[in-house]
């Protein structure tokens, strides 16, 4: 094991290491008979909270948002609750030899899911401190409960430190999950970008003036990374600013966010479910049952066929396969403009310059907040702040992780969107009426 050198603490002028990475994978760990012993030694410390186990890039939002004992947190989407428990160790004073007995910070670990709340519950029970809340709760719904007479004042906001680690694509997790590719889909990406900037929204009103917000996905795609971090910026009017941790981060290995991007989607015909139907109408042996089938019929052995609707009488459109979509991926030739474009088009990609040439259909999937910044935003947002983990600069996963302080309460227009996104989510359900159905059902 290597230490994960900005994983520590101080004390009496030391620093002491407190992550440790292995080079050594689940799967192997649990099978290598050599490393029984020592995989049953981890379970059991485990199972006594002494320390927890989990990927070394997940262990980064929670050292960027920088908490400290005695604060108020808020976990937004906590669950499976690894984050929790590294924060809690903070908060709670679990790291500090000079503890008292009740903890004088607290965290409220929420999730939308009761099961994963009640997976939640369990990895939290190791921890056996009374500092922590679990709730379950939509993200976008989480109840504020400071005075109405504090809104859009200095006083505004709940939490010192909030963590929006919120749900993505996970394509940053292909390195130890490769079957993610099997169900990846840009269009997955385009659907979770307003769900993302929501969750992200709130977050941010129930962050006190003066405390900071983390937003995180395991994604590497800038629909769900940059373009929510910017819509963030751009609709806060200057409330939330974008800072960078990576002075106090000793070892980190993080690449700057991106300034610009291309905004693509998939045509539903060629997605990678709909080319592995094509293919598998397609194949040699449906093609000789079809031949076969046609034969029958122009020597009247098959009944007539039903009738169809006019609808139903339409072909689909025809699907050429790609001759870039093979196994094993082989690269481009050349890294230039025109072939890149001509290889994703051919791949079933369409690409936008800008909003205006999203086709009216498709403009409530791809939104004018998924673009890139104009450049005088650019210079306003410095997302280069941001942090993007890639797998082979830490021999872990990929991550993206951005720290926002709030400076100033949140203006009308940021909490008109706030909730007219969580409205949208749920069908134009007010939230004051969803917060009221959840509490009748329970």
């Amino acid at each position: 094991a290597k230490p994960i050198p900005f994983i520590n603490i101080m004390e009496n002028g030391k620093t002491i290491t407190l992550g440790y990475q292995l080079s050594v994978d689940r799967r192997t760990l649990r099978r290598n008979q050599s490393l029984l012993e020592f995989h049953k030694w981890l379970r059991i410390h485990t199972d006594c909270g002494h320390i927890t186990r989990q990927e070394t890039v997940s262990m980064i939002p929670p050292v960027v948002l920088n908490a400290k004992e005695g604060m108020s947190v808020l976990d937004l989407c906590a669950a499976p609750g690894s984050k929790t428990c590294q924060l809690l160790e903070v908060v709670g004073g679990g790291l500090d030899n000079n503890v008292t007995l009740e903890p004088t910070g607290f965290i409220v670990a929420n999730d939308a899911d009761s099961k994963r709340a009640y997976m939640l519950v369990n990895q939290l029970r190791r921890m056996n401190s009374p500092a922590v809340f679990v709730t379950s709760c939509d993200g976008q719904f989480f109840p504020i409960l400071d005075a109405k007479a504090d809104k859009g004042t200095e006083r505004e906001g709940m939490f010192d430190r909030v963590l929006c680690d919120v749900p993505c694509s996970g394509d940053g997790t292909v390195r130890k999950n490769p079957g993610i590719w099997k169900q990846w889909n840009q269009l997955g990406s385009l659907a979770l970008h307003p769900l993302q900037l929501s969750i992200a929204l709130r977050g941010a009103r129930v962050t006190k003036v003066g405390g900071y917000m983390v937003y995180s996905t395991c994604s590497q795609n800038p629909t769900e990374n940059e373009s929510v971090v910017a819509e963030l910026l751009r609709i806060s009017e200057g409330a939330l600013v974008l800072e960078d941790p990576r002075e106090r981060m000793e070892g980190l290995i993080a690449r700057p966010g991106w300034s610009s991007w291309k905004v693509l989607r998939e045509d539903k015909n060629r997605t990678r479910r709909a080319m592995k139907n094509w293919n598998k109408k397609n194949n040699q042996k449906m093609l000789e049952k079809r031949k076969e089938w046609e034969e029958k019929e122009r020597n009247g052995e098959c009944p007539p066929p039903k009738e169809r609707s006019d609808e139903a009488d339409e072909k689909a459109p025809e699907v050429v396969p790609s001759p870039h979509d093979t196994i094993p991926y082989v690269p481009p030739l050349t890294w230039d403009e025109a072939a890149l474009r001509e290889r994703t088009e051919s791949l079933g990609f369409v690409e936008y310059a800008t909003f205006d040439d999203v086709e009216p259909d498709w403009r409530r999937r791809v939104r004018a907040s998924c673009f890139p910044p104009t450049e005088q935003e650019t210079k306003e947002f410095q997302l280069h702040k941001s942090l993007r983990c890639l797998p082979q600069d830490m021999d872990s996963g990929g991550f993206y992780v951005a720290l926002l302080k709030k400076v100033k309460p949140l203006g009308a227009r940021a909490t008109e969107k706030m909730n007219a996104m969580a409205r949208e989510s749920k069908g134009g359900v007010d939230v004051e009426v969803h917060l009221e159905k959840d509490h009748d059902d329970i």
